[in-house]
């Protein structure tokens, strides 16, 4: 992973973390962090995880941006 390109930042509180980081978080998950989503390691709030269409649409629309 890279640093800056796959940081998730919350939306309600602004932290950015990795998706490893919001995966951890699912420890008491039945599903153990299959289930696509991500949740903040500061307030808990989640998020679908990214998909590679996803990303891809993130970097594209930010070079066009730049």
């Amino acid at each position: 992973m890279t640093a800056t390109e796959d940081l998730i930042t919350c939306s309600v509180c602004g932290t950015r973390y990795t998706e490893d980081e919001g995966r951890a978080c699912h420890v008491d998950c039945p599903l153990r962090g299959n289930c696509g989503h991500l949740s903040c390691p500061y307030c808990a709030h989640e998020v679908p995880a990214p998909t590679r269409l996803t990303r891809w649409l993130a970097r594209w629309l930010g070079r066009r941006a730049a």
